[in-house]
Formats: C-alpha cells, structure tokens, sequence
C-alpha cells in the first residue's frame, strides 16, 4: 500500500499536475500518518499477544509438568491462585521480553516488505512511528501494573495473617526476644524468652513466660512466667505494678549477692500470672517483615510497612530502601525494552543479522552483570539505592549506543 503511493505521489511531480491533482496529492500526504500509525500500532499489538502468550504458555507447561500431584490440572477453581502464584512473578519481565521482541518484529516484518522503507520515502517522519509504538508499550505496561498492584494489595491482606512461625527481635538496647511461635494476625506469642542486658553488656533482667500478647495502646502483656533480677551499677530492676514499669532497688540492699553478680546469677526471682510493663515497648511488627525476604515483597507492602522499619538500624533498612526503588524504577522496563528495540531497529538500512545478533548478545550479557552487581551494592548501603536501581539500565542504554555509533548507523532517509 505504502509503495503504490508513493508512487502516486512521486508520479505527479514528474508528470505535471492540474490543481485538482495537486489537492489529490496533499489528501493522499496528510492521511499517509494516520494510516501508517493505525496499521503499525495494530501491528505491534498483534506481535505483543503473541510473543505475551508464547512465554506464559512456557511458564505454564514447565509448572505442570513437574507438578507430580497434578494438583493445578485436577482442581480449575485453582485457575486464580495459579495465576497468582506462578505467573504474576514473572509479568514484569514477560511484559519487558514481549515489547522489546514486538518491536523488532514489527520492524523486521515491515522491512521484508519494504513498507518500512516506503513509509520514510513518502516522508513520513520516524518520530511518528515511535511515538505510536512507545504508546502501545506504555498501555500494555500500565495494565501489567494494575494488574500486580491489584494482586499484591490483596497479597498484603492475606500474607501470613492466618501463620504462626518462631520470632527473633534483636534491635541491641531493649534485649533479645525470643518466641517459640508468634501470630501477626493476633499479636500473640507463645513461650517467650527476655534477655536484656546493661549499658556494660552485663545482665539486667530474664523473663520467661509461656504467653504475651502486643497492642499499640498497652505495649506487651505476659501471662504464667517468671521474672529474673540481676544485680548491676544502677541496682536491681523488678517490676512495678504501680506504674507498670521498672523500679531499680538500690544495690546496697544486696550487698551479699556481690558473688552471685560475678558469677551472673539472678539474686531476684519473681513468678506472676500476669504482668505489663510500660517500659518494654518492643513493636514488634517491623521484625514480623524482616524475616522475609526483601526480593519476594511487593511495592505496596513495602509502602506499608516502610515506616515501621525507621526504628530499625540502618544496615537492616537497605535491602528493604533498594527493593522499594528497584520496584519503582522497574515499571518502565517495559518502556525501556521498547526505546532499545527503536533504537536497533528504526533505521533507513537495517543492521546485518549477525550484528544485530551481536549487539542484543552484548547488552543482554552486560545488562545482567550490571545488574547482579548493583544488588550487592544496593543490598549493602553502598550507593544509593535509587541509583543503584537505574544503573543497570542506563549501562545497557550506553552499551547499546556505543556498538550502534561505532557502526555508523544513525542516519535517516526522508523528513524527521
């Protein structure tokens, strides 16, 4: 279609033409955009499905096949959990791979037929071309995203609420506790074990106790334990059921016990049902989320939760600070894919196949480096994590236009 217009239009140059050809020319000129965008645009989209479900279709095939009890084949009812659990981890980079080989496509398809060739004869300009595509990429990322934001707020409500699992707080000035299994959906723990220790490192106080439960407005309640005192400089710490916190006795009142203190033996013990005390306001939410792994939680949990984590020391914030702007900047990968797939492809002379060949090779091989190299660095406070998180790609962007410039290869026939 694209030839016999140019031609047409070409034609009436050469020719001569009367005024009525002339306004049949200019028509023929200013509908050329509109269909050249509609028919690329549809073109993309079209290799966008497909190169979409050819790799959900891998995915899907290697999970059933090694899903020995078929349990994702017997039960259908399954079909949202599979979808959920499977495949939204992959999305992102399925939605990446499907641009980046849409748009190669797309141009590979257009120039085996010479319309892209046509298309910059008859002067339309590239920056059409790309601005249509660049759409088309942004549309189908923007669903990708909606789709996981509304997955993973869902995944919030629900992750571990209904779990219990062994609990560790450890934050270096309100002791180490220890619970045998703690919910997040109650605030419960059961068998808890208290070890807080002096300013000098030396035992203050031991609680042991078979449960505590956590609000907000109380801090932590005990049931059935046994509290341990320790003798130290400021004196002897036990419980004030008064003020609901910690009332120190004066050392001189166990004078005696000088050789149970150099030994560390508790010169107090005092068994209760139930006891609060104020001064021990460990939250433990914060701790609840960094057992998990900072690469498996979701944007929106993070969001969440980011500002519990502020209490935390700063080594145990950067994976969580890094994961959260490796999201952020990972929404526009598929943008980015498509800018990297425009800059290899939309040229007046295509690149030679083994070049191009070459060239993805490369960036794929250096892009991968980059960005195993970042996440050491990101996870460990090294950089910031906001940049750390744009590294990788603007590495492969500077990669891809130092192999494209060394060959010359940016020039444009017709109007731009």
């Amino acid at each position: 279609m694209f030839k016999h217009i140019h031609f047409h239009i070409v034609g009436v140059y050469e020719i001569g033409a009367s005024s009525n050809d002339i306004e049949i020319k200019k028509t023929a000129v200013n509908k050329i955009p509109i269909l050249v965008l509609l028919q690329w645009g549809k073109s993309w989209l079209y290799k966008y499905a497909l190169c979409f479900v050819f790799f959900v279709s891998i995915i899907t095939i290697f999970t059933v096949s090694e899903d020995s009890g078929g349990a994702w084949l017997t039960d259908m009812s399954q079909v949202g959990t599979f979808i959920k659990v499977v495949i939204d981890p992959f999305l992102s980079m399925i939605n990446s791979l499907s641009c980046f080989l849409a748009t190669l496509l797309t141009f590979f398809f257009f120039e085996k037929t010479r319309e892209w060739s046509a298309v910059l004869g008859c002067g339309v300009s590239p920056g059409w071309i790309s601005c249509v595509i660049l759409s088309m990429s942004l549309f189908a990322s923007a669903m990708i995203q909606l789709h996981l934001a509304r997955s993973a707020s869902q995944s919030v409500k629900e992750s571990d609420l209904n779990e219990s699992f062994p609990l560790q707080i450890n934050n270096g000035t309100d002791g180490v506790w220890y619970f045998g299994s703690f919910s997040p959906k109650t605030m419960e723990g059961q068998g808890l074990q208290l070890y807080l220790n002096d300013q000098d490192g030396e035992s203050c106080l031991r609680l042991r106790c078979e449960r505590a439960t956590w609000s907000i407005e109380e801090g932590w309640t005990f049931y059935n334990g046994i509290w341990w005192a320790y003798k130290t400089k400021r004196g002897v710490p036990i419980p004030d059921t008064e003020t609901l916190g910690i009332k120190w006795l004066e050392s001189e009142q166990f004078e005696l016990f000088d050789e149970l203190r150099e030994k560390n033996v508790p010169v107090r013990k005092l068994p209760f049902d139930e006891l609060v005390v104020a001064d021990l306001r460990v939250n433990p939410i914060p701790y609840v989320f960094l057992r998990k792994d900072p690469k498996l939680m979701m944007l929106q949990e993070l969001n969440k939760n980011l500002k519990e984590f502020e209490m935390l020391e700063p080594r145990l914030l950067h994976p969580f600070l890094y994961q959260y702007a490796k999201l952020w900047v990972g929404k526009a990968n598929g943008l980015f894919a498509t800018v990297i797939g425009l800059l290899l492809m939309m040229r007046a002379i295509p690149l030679a196949n083994g070049v191009l060949i070459v060239t993805i090779l490369c960036g794929s091989i250096i892009f991968f480096l980059s960005y195993e190299f970042c996440d050491l660095l990101g996870e460990r406070g090294v950089l910031n994590p906001w940049l750390c998180s744009m590294l990788p790609y603007l590495t492969l962007l500077i990669t891809v236009l130092g192999l494209l410039a060394s060959k010359s290869i940016f020039k444009f026939r017709g109007k731009t």
